[in-house]
Formats: C-alpha cells, sequence, structure tokens
C-alpha cells in the first residue's frame, strides 16, 4: 500500500506517466516539467525493485513512465543515478518482450548518450528495435528509430540516421504523429547540410515548418536552420526575411 501512493511515483509522477500515454494521441514531447521529492522517488524506486516478484505491475509503471523521469536524472548531476535505476528494473524483466521494457530501453539508451556510453546506446536500441519488430508495435518502432537516428547523426553515421529519420518521418504521417514528422524533418535536413545539399535542407525545412504552424506554433530553431541553410545556398535575400 505505501508503494502504491508513492510509486505512483508521488502524485506528480503518476499524472506524468499518465499523460505520457497521450503520446500515442499525437504528441512527441512528454510533460518533463515535475520535480517531485527526489528522497521519496528513491524509496519508491527502491520499494519496487524489492518487491518487484509479488508487484510486477508496479515495475511495468516504472519502466512505462521512465521517460518522464530524464529531466530528474538530467538535473544536478544525477545522470549516473537514473542510469542505475533504470538499469535495475530492466535487470528484473530480461529477456521480456513487451511495449513497457522497450521503453525502458529506450531510455536506458537516451542516458547513457548523455555520459557517450555510445556501445550502450547500440545495445539497448537494437533490443528495443526487436521488440518492436516482435510485438509489431509500430509506436514503440518509431521512438526506437529516433534513438537510432540521433546516436548514429551524432556519431557521423549520416547513412544509418538517414535511413532511421526516413522511416520515422513514414511512420509520422501513417499514425497522424506530426511531431515525429517535423522532428525526422529537422535532422533529415542536418544531414542535407552536411552533405551541402542546402536546396534539400531547404525543402525539408519548410516542409517541417508548415507541418509546426498547422500545429499552432513555430520552432526558434527550424526558423534559424531555414535562414542558415539559405544563407548557404546564397539565397541571401530570403536569408535576411526569415
Amino acid at each position: 500500500q505505501r508503494l502504491r501512493l508513492a510509486l505512483r511515483l508521488d502524485c506528480d509522477l503518476l499524472l506524468a506517466v499518465e499523460a505520457s500515454e497521450t503520446v500515442e494521441n499525437g504528441d512527441l514531447v512528454l510533460p518533463h516539467q515535475i520535480e517531485p521529492d527526489v528522497d521519496n522517488l528513491r524509496a519508491a524506486l527502491s520499494w519496487t525493485l524489492d518487491r518487484h516478484a509479488t508487484e510486477p505491475e508496479l515495475l511495468r509503471t516504472v519502466l512505462r513512465g521512465s521517460p518522464t523521469m530524464i529531466d530528474i536524472w538530467r538535473r544536478d548531476g544525477r545522470l549516473s543515478e537514473g542510469r542505475r535505476w533504470i538499469a535495475a528494473a530492466l535487470q528484473r524483466t530480461p529477456g521480456a518482450i513487451d511495449r513497457d521494457r522497450g521503453t525502458g530501453l529506450g531510455i536506458a539508451a537516451y542516458l547513457a548518450v548523455e555520459q557517450g556510453d555510445y556501445a550502450h546506446a547500440h545495445a539497448c536500441l537494437d533490443e528495443g528495435l526487436a521488440i518492436s519488430d516482435t510485438l509489431d508495435d509500430l509506436w514503440l518502432r518509431g521512438g526506437t528509430l529516433l534513438g537510432i537516428g540521433r546516436l548514429a547523426f551524432w556519431q557521423g553515421d549520416l547513412s544509418r540516421s538517414m535511413t532511421a529519420f526516413e522511416e520515422l518521418s513514414v511512420l509520422g504521417r501513417q499514425l497522424g504523429i506530426q511531431g515525429w514528422q517535423t522532428v525526422a524533418l529537422e535532422y533529415l535536413a542536418g544531414i542535407a547540410r552536411e552533405q551541402r545539399d542546402f536546396s534539400r535542407a531547404v525543402a525539408l525545412l519548410e516542409e517541417a515548418l508548415a507541418i509546426d504552424q498547422e500545429l499552432g506554433g513555430i520552432n526558434p530553431y527550424l526558423l534559424t536552420a531555414l535562414g542558415d541553410a539559405l544563407l548557404r545556398q546564397g539565397n541571401l535575400a530570403r536569408s535576411r526575411l526569415v
């Protein structure tokens, strides 16, 4: 009973876990703006891990809610701690083929990248992709492709990054998740810039901005990137307008 209050990881985190499920309804950005009592969060996680055999549904809540904890672990030097907690949760679900484990693997990969542990990130993402394929879970596949594409881009593997983001863009259209489309187009534009194909970069950024406008807002970064691409293309007049 104690952890059913605590993990639901104190009221703030419970709301965030429930809100994270709205991603399937078209939102990409999760509600990370939470700061629960960290000591209570630690106690809740510890309680859950100690009792995972008899309370497996709570362990699944930890994995499913792990995206909402990213900012908590990124603050105040808690990355290593966050990685330890998510690793401990994953160790208690070895070989599980379900979305919750796939989600946890994606967050483990994200935190690993933050600390430059690319080998571990690759391993997590590869397992997550295999789970999504086994389940035929397009939502999990899209989230994993996002991680794969970003990691490949940061490591300079533009070919793999392009493949991942092109598929993510298609999935975004197929599932109606416009956030996936804009992120994919943004990275594809970055790849085009790296390849000095500024005309393609401009076209991709304009497409991303059009989607943003449909959603009722404009990402300032996309405008900045578009202005830069136009400048590099030699279109000084349009660059100044942007």
